[in-house]
């Protein structure tokens, strides 16, 4: 089996296994939704008219969040080599973070 027929597998069988869940009854409806409602939503969101201005928002709101933090991290990282002091400062809780791998420091971003 090549690889995208097994990633293509895993995908298939996620989807069956919430449906199988969806179709249970062990969960609310609210909670696994079945796959055609959830599609049905997508679809009526799709062409809805508050769909683009809400995108445009979003977009919008990442790329503002985006420069900002790139503006301040890049500027952190310039004083922080130019003074020595402030290397020292900020030193220990760089140190902390180095020995994070980076997937488990985006949680702890996002807070």
């Amino acid at each position: 089996m090549t690889p995208v027929l097994k990633r293509m597998a895993g995908i298939a069988l996620a989807l069956l296994a919430w449906e199988a869940l969806a179709l249970s009854g062990w969960v609310p409806k609210s909670y696994f939704p079945p796959l055609p409602a959830i599609a049905l939503a997508g679809w009526n969101l799709l062409y809805s008219t508050d769909f683009p201005p809400q995108l445009e928002a979003t977009c919008w709101r990442m790329v503002a969040g985006l420069a900002l933090a790139s503006g301040i991290g890049t500027a952190t990282a310039i004083a922080t080599t130019r003074y020595r002091v402030l290397h020292r400062m900020l030193e220990p809780f760089v140190g902390m973070l180095r020995v994070l791998p980076p997937p488990a420091i985006v949680p702890m971003s996002i807070f």
